[in-house]
C-alpha cells in the first residue's frame, strides 16, 4: 500500500502508543488477579471476560485523553510539511512522561490495594505532609524495593522505546498524503479520541464513571475493572461534603438524640451531667495500631492477643465498636476529639492550618489541671501530629527524635516495648508533683513491615510475620501493665484500649469490616468491674463513655455519645471514597459516585438486597449523611471548640 492511501505515519504512532498503554493496564489486572486468586469465584470465565473487556473501556478513556494534545499537534504540523527535530523531541518527552506516570501509578496501585483494598485514589497523597516518612517508606523499606527495581530501568527503557517510535514514524521523509485523505483521517482520529474519552457511544448518557465497574457481586472483579489512573483522577471529584442542608442535618441529630442545644450558635452542644462526684483519676489511652477484631480471641478468631483477651473479659468491654476510618489520623482524631472521618480529608492537617481548636478529651481534662502527654514512635510530622496535638490540648508530644537511635528498628521508629519503657518516667514525674495526667500512646509494631525486635524475652509462635506482630504487640502491652502495676499511681488510673483502625483480613466486601471492627476496653485496677456490652458503638464514642465512667460534668460538643447513656441504631464509618453503615443485620455501602449496595453481612452474602429494603436504605443513608454533614458544618463554621 502506498503512502498516499495508507494511514498517515504520525497517526500510526498514536495507535502504537494507545495499544502499548492498554497492554500495561491489562498486565496490571493480571498481576492483581494472580496476587488475589483466592478471591476469584469458581466458574468465573464469563465474569473474567466481562471484567477485561469492560476494563478496556476505562483504559481507553485515560489513554484517549492523554492523546488529545499529540493528535492536535500532529494535525497542525501537517501543514508545515515536516516534523521538526524540536517537535519530535517535545513529543518524545510528552509521551515518555505520560507512560512513566502510568507505570508509576500501576506500581503504586499494587501496594495501595494490598493495604486498603481499593484502587489508587487521592488519599495516597495524605503522607505528603510527612516528607521524612514518605522518604523512609519509599527508600528504606524493602517492601517497596520492587518499585525501584522496575521503575528506574523503566524510565530509561520507556524513553528509548518512545524515541525509536517517534523516529520511525516521524523521522526521515515527510509522509505525504493528499489533503482530502489527511482531512478524513484527522476527522476520524478526532472522533475516535472523543468517543474513547467518553467511554461510551450513547451521547444521551454521561461519560463513563466508576459506578459502571459494579457489574457483578464480587468485589475483586469489580475493583479490577477500573485502572489506577482513572481511579486516581476521578477521585479528585466530589471533594465537598454536600449530602444535605446543614439545617436538616443538625435537626436530624437533635431529634435522634432528643436534646435542645445549650447554645444557639453551637447546634450539637449538650450538657452532660452526673449525679456522683467527678473522679479525677489519671487516664491512659492506648491507641493500638491496626488492632482488628479478626486478630483477637474474644471474637472467636485464632487468638494472637491472649493478654488483651483476658483484660477484656475482666474489664468493661464493648466488642462491637467500629473505627471512623482506615488511617491513623482518622483514629486519633475520632478517639480523642469525637468527630468522624470525613471521607479522604485529613482533618488534623486542615485544623492545624486553620488554627482550629477542638473541645475533646485533652481539653476537657486540661481544664481540670491534668498534664497531657502524647507518645508516638513515628516522625513528629507524621499526619501533622506535631502541629495538631499541641494545638489541641497536649502539653508534651514525644515522637521518634526522642528515642535513642540504636532502638529504631524500622521506618516507623522504635518498637512498642521501647515506647512504653522509655516514657513511663514522665508519668512517675507528674504523679510525684501531685498532678493527674492523660497519657496517650500510639503503638506501631502491628504496622507493616512486621518484625520482632531482637534481644527480648518474647518468642513468637504464629509462624507468620503479621500474626507474630500482633503477639508481640499484646506482649508489649502486658509488659507495660506489669510495670504500671508497681507504680504508686496505678490504682489511681483508668486505662482505655482501642484501635486506630483495623486491617484487611477478610475481603468479602468493598469495605472490609476487618478494617473497622475493633474492641473498646476500659480497665480500672481500683474497682473490679466486669461488663460485656454488645451494643453497636463508634470509636468517637470512646471518650464520652470514659468521661461518664469518671462521672464528669461537661459540655459535649462532638459527634460522640456515651455508650452507657444511649444506644446507636447504626454504626457508620468511611474509607476514602466510601461510606459504610451497619446494624445487627445489614451492611450498607455507598460510594461518592452514588453507587450503593446492601448486604446481609453476618452470613457473608454477596447478594445486593437494597431493592428488598428500600426504606431501610433511606434511613441508614440519612443517619450517616446527617452525622457527616453536621461534623463538616461545625468545622467549616469554627464551632468545634468549647461553646462560648
Amino acid at each position: 500500500m502506498s503512502h498516499s492511501t495508507s494511514i498517515n505515519k504520525p497517526f500510526r504512532l498514536l495507535f502504537a502508543f494507545y495499544f502499548l498503554c492498554l497492554m500495561l493496564f491489562t498486565i496490571n489486572r493480571l498481576v492483581l488477579l494472580t496476587q488475589y486468586s483466592d478471591q476469584i469465584p469458581d466458574n468465573s470465565t464469563g465474569l473474567l471476560t466481562t471484567m477485561f473487556f469492560s476494563g478496556l473501556r476505562f483504559d481507553s478513556v485515560i489513554v484517549n485523553i492523554s492523546l488529545f494534545l499529540p493528535a492536535v499537534l500532529v494535525i497542525l504540523n501537517y501543514f508545515r510539511k515536516s516534523y521538526s527535530a524540536l517537535f519530535q523531541k517535545g513529543l518524545t518527552i510528552y509521551l515518555t512522561t505520560i507512560l512513566i506516570f502510568f507505570v508509576a501509578s500501576i506500581l503504586t496501585d499494587v501496594y495501595y490495594y494490598e493495604f486498603f483494598g481499593s484502587r489508587l485514589n487521592r488519599a495516597v497523597f495524605s503522607w505528603m505532609g510527612s516528607p521524612s516518612e514518605v522518604a523512609n517508606a519509599l527508600f528504606m523499606d524493602l517492601h517497596f524495593l520492587p518499585i525501584w527495581i522496575i521503575l528506574f530501568p523503566s524510565i530509561f527503557g520507556v524513553y528509548i522505546m518512545i524515541k525509536k517510535l517517534v523516529n520511525r514514524f516521524l523521522g526521515g521523509k515527510f509522509d505525504q498524503t493528499t489533503p482530502l485523505l489527511f482531512s478524513i483521517q484527522s476527522i476520524l482520529i478526532c472522533l475516535l479520541l472523543f468517543t474513547g474519552a467518553r467511554g461510551n457511544l450513547d451521547f444521551t448518557k454521561l461519560p463513563l464513571t466508576p459506578k459502571e465497574t459494579l457489574f457483578c457481586k464480587y468485589t475483586l472483579l469489580n475493583n479490577l475493572t477500573i485502572n489506577p489512573v482513572f481511579s486516581l483522577v476521578h477521585s479528585f471529584n466530589n471533594r465537598e461534603i454536600d449530602f444535605l442542608s446543614k439545617e436538616q442535618a443538625f435537626k436530624n441529630i437533635q431529634t435522634h438524640w432528643g436534646f435542645v442545644p445549650i447554645k444557639k450558635e453551637y447546634p450539637l452542644a449538650r450538657l452532660v451531667e452526673n449525679d456522683s462526684i467527678e473522679k479525677h483519676k489519671n487516664v491512659v489511652v492506648v491507641i493500638m495500631e491496626s488492632m482488628s477484631a479478626n486478630e483477637m480471641g474474644i471474637y472467636n478468631h485464632p487468638g494472637y492477643t491472649p493478654y488483651l483477651d483476658s483484660l477484656a473479659r475482666n474489664a468493661i468491654c464493648y466488642p462491637n465498636i467500629y473505627t471512623a476510618g482506615i488511617h491513623t489520623h482518622n483514629g486519633i482524631y475520632a478517639t480523642l476529639y469525637g468527630h468522624p472521618a470525613l471521607l479522604d480529608r485529613i482533618a488534623m492537617r486542615e485544623a492545624a492550618l486553620k488554627n482550629q481548636h477542638y473541645y475533646g478529651l485533652p481539653q476537657i481534662l486540661k481544664e481540670r489541671g491534668y498534664q497531657n502527654y502524647f507518645f508516638a514512635t513515628a516522625d513528629k510530622e507524621f499526619d501533622n501530629m506535631d502541629s495538631f496535638l499541641p494545638l489541641n490540648g497536649y502539653d508534651k508530644f514525644i515522637a521518634k527524635d526522642f528515642f535513642d537511635k540504636k532502638h529504631i528498628n524500622n521506618k516507623w521508629g522504635v518498637p512498642d516495648h521501647i515506647l512504653f519503657n522509655n516514657t513511663i518516667a514522665f508519668l512517675d514525674s507528674t504523679h510525684a508533683k501531685g498532678k493527674p495526667f492523660l497519657a496517650t500512646y500510639m503503638t506501631i509494631s502491628t504496622h507493616a513491615p512486621w518484625g520482632i525486635p531482637k534481644g527480648i524475652s518474647f518468642k513468637a509462635t504464629a509462624n507468620n510475620a503479621q500474626h507474630d506482630a500482633y503477639q508481640y504487640e499484646d506482649w508489649s502491652i502486658q509488659q507495660f501493665m506489669a510495670q504500671a502495676k508497681k507504680k504508686p499511681w496505678y490504682k489511681e488510673t483508668v486505662f482505655m484500649f482501642i484501635a486506630d483502625h483495623g486491617q484487611i483480613f477478610d475481603m468479602v466486601y468493598e469495605m472490609p469490616l476487618s478494617y473497622h471492627h475493633c474492641p473498646l476496653i476500659i480497665f480500672d485496677p481500683e474497682k473490679e468491674t466486669k461488663k460485656w456490652d454488645e451494643k453497636i458503638g463508634l470509636q468517637l464514642d470512646a471518650f464520652p463513655t470514659l468521661l461518664d465512667y469518671l462521672n464528669f460534668n461537661y459540655e459535649n460538643n462532638t459527634l460522640g455519645e456515651s455508650l452507657t447513656r444511649r444506644s446507636r441504631p447504626f454504626a457508620y464509618f468511611t474509607a476514602d471514597n466510601k461510606i459504610g453503615v451497619l446494624d445487627a443485620e445489614h451492611f450498607y455501602i455507598r460510594k461518592t459516585d452514588g453507587s450503593q449496595a446492601l448486604y446481609e453481612y453476618k452470613s457473608k452474602s454477596l447478594d445486593d438486597v437494597k431493592d428488598q429494603f428500600p426504606q431501610k436504605v433511606k434511613v441508614m443513608e440519612a443517619y450517616a449523611f446527617s452525622m457527616l454533614q453536621s461534623s463538616h458544618e461545625m468545622i467549616k463554621s469554627y464551632k468545634v471548640d468549647k461553646p462560648k
